[in-house]
């Protein structure tokens, strides 16, 4: 098997588990699907991308040229890194009104998507049909998530509760309504209004009544947030690791080498307060950087002047 078929089973399988993804990027097949929450479905991505990583580690780069040679190597990091993040529940515990939560981020995706075609918006249909189950989903998620221990943060469960009181009150505040779809297309903007006001606004308000009964009274407090304080946490935050840093050192020698580097800042910083201003004080160095105005620009043409030079 070559790297480019690699690098296409890869980029199948992420899409498959992100289909909102799929949508955005432009390639078809994606339009009528939303993102499967169910363990099932973490398990099968989870095994997918390990059978790639697997298979890309075993390929020998002999006889490769340049551009494969890189193709691989991109697709063993990239296939190894997913496979061991989609064994971290995230839709879980990760619970707020950003992307940054998975329901967040369908949220965030779906005003977004294309819908210039009669197919695409037959496809949007499809996906408003399919909110209340991936709610339902989702909220059975959080709730198995809880009861292991594997809790949200309280302070971001009630952020996405505001959001979605939010939404429910307003479905066009949330974006889903669409009135970015021309004017003449009345049966689309009939139908999707109906699907909205029938589905997705009771969907919305049942998945809140989940995230305030079941999920809000054993949430974490702010003192408690990190993924560390959750059962199998340190293995979790290695996996997340390996996935955004392409290294297997610990979170404790990532800390270190962040703390270090911030120190060197800070004695950088040290140096040049001593050297224009006379002092070493942080509070006063900070104090003169936001606050001197003699540092600051006097006008767009200025600040481009310099930047020429």
């Amino acid at each position: 098997m070559s790297p480019d078929d690699l690098a296409s089973e890869l980029l199948d399988a992420t899409l498959d588990a992100d289909p909102l993804a799929g949508s955005l990027y432009g390639f078809p097949g994606y339009d009528d699907r939303l993102t499967d929450f169910s363990e099932a479905a973490e398990a099968t991505t989870a095994e997918r991308l390990s059978s790639i990583a697997t298979r890309a580690e075993h390929t020998a780069p002999d006889g490769l040229d340049e551009v494969d040679h890189q193709t691989l190597d991109f697709v063993r990091h990239i296939a190894r890194g997913l496979a061991g993040a989609a064994k971290v529940p995230m839709v879980e515990f990760t619970i707020c009104d950003t992307f940054a939560a998975p329901v967040g981020s369908v949220f965030t995706m779906l005003p977004k998507v294309p819908l210039d075609t009669p197919e695409r918006r037959d496809g949007y249909v499809t996906r408003m049909h399919g909110v209340p189950g991936m709610l339902a989903t989702a909220a059975q998620r959080h709730v198995e998530g809880t009861t292991a221990g594997r809790t949200a943060v309280s302070r971001l469960v009630e952020s996405a509760i505001a959001q979605l009181d939010f939404m429910i009150k307003d479905p066009t505040a949330g974006g889903m309504a669409r009135d970015d779809v021309d004017a003449d297309e009345k049966e689309f903007q009939t139908d999707l209004a109906a699907h909205i006001e029938e589905d997705v606004r009771p969907a919305l308000a049942a998945y809140r009544d989940a995230l305030r009964d079941r999920v809000l009274p054993f949430a974490r407090d702010d003192d408690h947030t990190g993924i560390c304080y959750l059962p199998g946490g340190d293995g979790m935050y290695q996996h997340l690791v390996r996935l955004h840093t392409s290294t297997d050192q610990s979170p404790d020698e990532l800390h270190a080498i962040g703390r270090d580097m911030v120190e060197e800042v800070r004695e950088e910083l040290r140096r040049t307060g001593n050297r224009l201003w006379g002092t070493t004080d942080m509070s006063d160095i900070f104090d003169r950087m936001c606050n001197d105005t003699s540092l600051r620009y006097e006008s767009p043409q200025q600040m481009l002047d310099h930047a020429r030079r």
